[in-house]
């Protein structure tokens, strides 16, 4: 039987998005000021203040008083996209458009936390983060149009947290984790030789999953940290919407989506006014090897993606000048989960370096102002990206270069 032409087009544009149905799956690292100013360099053995409910729950026994921390990141991300070609494979014919590379709107990232020790053993506290995300949103014009236009996805979770110190060297804290997921997909319907279709695709989930920590001090200057954090499931529904000549046609669809677990291990070593840290953090993309999307009307759509599990490594250091100010600075590799062979415009990412500088002001005992400030810089990536509609080839080719300035600052009152 002949393939209805819009259901072409849904294929088309779910396939096209699978970079950004896994954009969450590049996990955010704006969950502390404090961290952050290392390059994420001590995440799990640090524990100085009450972000350690994200980094490590374990940690929130050495916090001797309640106290609360909160703050915001900002992600202000540049691309340059150079020797960009669109054509209809095989026929010579070229696609023209635009390649502006702006596509990465400034992103704003809150976070809170607050810890209650109970006595000198047990502690609670509660988190609310980001843990995943992605926004990438072209131009209407853009020559790669038809591969993705505006790709966008939002987790946050909520973290109620308990630790309990057995002795002096050991301590265990968990959280059960409440995340939720929403996204928005879009993209252009060629429909030669008349104007451009538009697709749109909404869809939401909840779901929970667990953060378990481990904090060993073999001595009073030295901490070694290993924290789990667990995979999420999520089954996106929501709706397809349509815009063609046509007409407009509405899908219901699903979509199951597996974010991975990870784990990070780090190190802190106190040497007088100098602390020293450094960490390890693996996260397991192996197991996202396809994406299938279920069209209820419609044929379930899959596509390849055999993506790799990943490193991430960072060293940095924390320097006491005085009781009211501490200066930190850090430097992180992190590997690109994404063959090249699957990189598309939605995830246009490669290998990544991070230098960071970090500062933290107490001006009373009672409370400190931290920031952080870090400068992200990725290798090229090259897109080749092919997508057919109704056994048309359309294809992409370009090469990208991406940079950002990353921006945190919190306050920790202390009560």
């Amino acid at each position: 039987m002949q393939r209805h032409p819009l259901y072409t087009a849904l294929a088309i544009l779910l396939c096209g998005s699978t970079g950004s149905a896994l954009g969450a799956g590049f996990a955010l690292n704006e969950q502390s000021a404090t961290t952050m100013g290392r390059a994420l360099a001590g995440r799990a053995s640090s524990s100085e203040d009450a972000s350690t409910v994200f980094g490590n729950p374990a940690g929130m026994a050495r916090l001797s008083r309640p106290q609360l921390t909160l703050g915001a990141a900002v992600v202000d991300a540049r691309t340059d996209i150079h020797q960009a070609h669109a054509s209809i494979a095989g026929t010579g014919l070229s696609i023209s458009g635009t390649n502006k590379g702006d596509m990465v709107p400034t992103t704003t990232i809150p976070f809170g936390y607050y810890v209650h020790p109970l006595d000198e053993r047990w502690a609670v506290g509660i988190g609310i983060y980001a843990p995943f995300g992605l926004a990438t949103d072209y131009e209407r014009s853009f020559q790669g149009r038809y591969q993705g236009l505006k790709s966008e996805v939002q987790v946050v979770t909520v973290q109620p947290t308990v630790s309990y110190r057995f002795n002096e060297h050991w301590t265990l804290g968990a959280g059960l984790t409440y995340n939720r997921i929403d996204g928005e997909l879009t993209g252009a319907i060629p429909q030669l030789p008349a104007a451009d279709g538009y697709s749109k695709i909404k869809g939401d989930d909840d779901t929970f999953g667990y953060n378990i920590g481990v904090l060993f001090e073999p001595m009073d200057t030295t901490r070694i940290g290993l924290t789990y954090f667990s995979k999420q499931d999520y089954t996106l529904s929501g709706h397809t919407n349509l815009y063609t000549g046509l007409g407009a046609v509405r899908y219901s669809a699903k979509l199951d989506l597996e974010l991975p677990e990870s784990v990070d291990f780090s190190a802190s070593q106190d040497l007088g006014n100098w602390t020293v840290h450094a960490g390890a953090t693996w996260t397991r993309w192996q197991r996202f090897d396809e994406l299938r999307i279920k069209n209820r009307g419609g044929p379930d759509i899959v596509e390849p993606e055999k993506w790799k599990n990943v490193w991430g490594y960072a060293v940095g250091a924390d320097y006491r000048i005085n009781e009211q100010w501490l200066v930190r600075a850090g430097a992180a590799i992190d590997e690109s989960p994404i063959p090249s062979a699957y990189r598309t415009v939605r995830i246009p990412s490669a290998d990544r370096r991070v230098l960071a500088l970090g500062a933290s002001w107490t001006p009373m005992p009672a409370l400190s102002v931290d920031i952080a400030y870090g400068y992200l810089k990725e290798d090229r990536a090259r897109i080749n990206q092919t997508r057919d509609f109704q056994g048309v080839p359309f294809n992409y080719q370009a090469r990208y270069k991406n940079k950002a300035h990353l921006m945190a600052v919190q306050l920790t009152y202390r009560f």
